[in-house]
């Protein structure tokens, strides 16, 4: 499974603090921490409330790749600090993300067609609000797949995220994202890939770590593929890293974890 780090944000102290004073070693030393930590692509946000967003994620991106050559998720509401930072990108690139409404849609798959980028494809539309059903969700999934095809982008290309909500305001939407999951995997073949925002499911509440390590384990038996999460906590890792063994993903070796 894609491990996507979540500690390349603005929302952090340290990160926000790197950004203001433009300090590369400081940034970067992050960048090292979470590349040693297991991160497999890094996801790079201003954060919110910056005036000047888009050269901020322009310097957050040319700063980052200097030290590593790993995938970046470039993520941001905005499509023009999206587009800002997708050009400024070198490495293989993650557009985070694309909802499943028709202005957006045009504006933004074919930046990700010219640049060659993966896209992690939201299954909601702001008019429709994000308490769906599963089949709601799979035929947005559709809408994606669709619209990827207009622009030749092969569904390889594409990561759905059904959306993991907060558990204590939707307490029955887990349902409906692992029963989203598995009609993903229906809709083309080979499947396209998914991923969540896994720590929004324990957002603000008590048990965030177990609460994320229990949500990650029954989405990877629902056919989860990548996670936006958090490199940093080693027993979520962990159960990443069983799962692949349970679903038959990696070979099983004594010394898996280490490895």
């Amino acid at each position: 499974m894609m491990v996507i780090s979540e500690k390349i944000n603005g929302m952090f102290k340290k990160v926000g603090r790197a950004i203001d004073a433009r300090d590369v070693a400081a940034l970067q030393e992050i960048v090292h921490a979470n590349v040693a930590a297991g991160a497999n692509a890094l996801d790079i946000n201003t954060g919110p409330g910056r005036d000047n967003a888009a050269e901020d994620i322009v310097w957050m991106v040319k700063t980052v790749q200097e030290v590593t050559d790993l995938p970046l998720s470039i993520d941001s509401p905005m499509a023009k600090v999206l587009k800002a930072g997708v050009e400024a990108c070198e490495n293989a690139i993650i557009i985070n993300s694309i909802p499943a409404e028709g202005e957006r849609m045009a504006t933004l798959y074919p930046i990700a067609a010219d640049h060659d980028a993966d896209i992690i494809c939201l299954t909601f539309s702001e008019k429709e609000g994000i308490n769906l059903s599963a089949d709601r969700r799979a035929e947005l999934a559709m809408l994606h797949l669709a619209t990827a095809m207009e622009f030749e982008i092969e569904p390889n290309k594409l990561m759905f995220d059904p959306l993991i909500l907060p558990i204590n305001c939707a307490q029955d939407q887990p349902q409906e994202v692992f029963a989203a999951l598995e009609m993903f995997k229906t809709l083309a073949s080979p499947p396209p890939g998914s991923t969540v925002g896994l720590s929004n499911v324990s957002a603000g509440m008590k048990h965030r770590k177990l609460m994320n390590r229990t949500l990650l384990a029954m989405l990877c038996a629902h056919g989860l593929t990548s996670a936006i999460m958090d490199p940093f906590d080693v027993d979520l890792m962990n159960v990443a890293k069983t799962a692949e063994i349970m679903m038959n993903e990696k070979l099983y070796a004594d010394d898996y974890l280490k490895a």
